[in-house]
């Protein structure tokens, strides 16, 4: 489920410490073999969470890359309060990123272009094929303890039916997959439970230990502008076909 990987954690872990004393991070996109990156807006003093959650994370990326190696994914904020999320401190939440797949695509710059236009439907179907495996393998990762805000409708109808399919059971959440604001256009904001136990994690290889590393306080805002977020509002985007 989770690929060995070496995963940083503080010594308040090993101390039997719970969050947010203990909490694991992101290892390194170059240690992944090509399962994921670092958003380009993402610090690493923002890739830290609950165990759960990372594990949850890193078994996804496995299973996705499985199944569609050539498609980049790349890891989004974990713990990050302040001024860019009104959410995203509790370890719990990360936002993930399929470039080039989604309804839309953070180009950067201001610049959000449609991943969908122009294209004939079965090559839209291609994409949202893509969207809707990260789902069900992070749904899987998560034991269906999850909730997923994206904007594709199509996308929440078919993911919904086969969750409903899962015999899933104990979810908190009211719905594991709806629609909202229309920056859940270009990511998905996903959430787990506070309570979801961390996967085991598998010996890393020549009996390694995991990095023990602090967790390190982000530089402040008005340091590093990518910490800081526009507001947009919702509908600034042309609609996405539906079928």
């Amino acid at each position: 489920m989770v690929p060995p990987l070496p995963i940083p954690r503080p010594r308040e872990c090993d101390r039997g410490a719970s969050y947010p004393e203990c909490k694991w991070q992101i290892p390194a996109a170059p240690l992944s073999e090509g399962r994921y990156r670092r958003w380009r807006n993402t610090i690493v003093e923002h890739m830290w969470g609950r165990p759960a959650l990372v594990t949850a994370i890193l078994g996804a990326a496995d299973r996705f890359h499985a199944a569609y190696p050539d498609q980049p994914l790349a890891i989004g904020d974990l713990d990050a309060p302040g001024p860019r999320h009104s959410t995203h401190d509790r370890g719990v939440d990360v936002d993930l990123y399929l470039l080039g797949s989604m309804m839309v695509e953070n180009a950067g710059g201001g610049r959000y272009p449609n991943n969908y236009e122009d294209l004939d439907p079965a090559e839209i179907e291609e994409k949202r094929a893509r969207v809707l495996e990260l789902a069900k393998a992070f749904a899987d990762c998560s034991r269906g303890h999850l909730r997923i805000y994206y904007n594709d409708e199509v996308v929440v109808e078919r993911f919904l039916a086969w969750y409903g399919e899962q015999g899933f059971e104990g979810s908190p959440f009211e719905t594991p997959m709806r629609t909202h604001n229309a920056l859940h256009e270009f990511h998905f904001h996903i959430s787990i439970a506070d309570d979801l136990e961390p996967w085991p994690v598998p010996e890393l290889p020549d009996g390694a230990d995991h990095p023990v590393e602090p967790i390190r306080e982000p530089p402040a805002p008005e340091t590093a502008p990518n910490l800081s977020s526009m507001n947009r509002e919702p509908g600034m985007w042309a609609a996405v076909p539906r079928e």
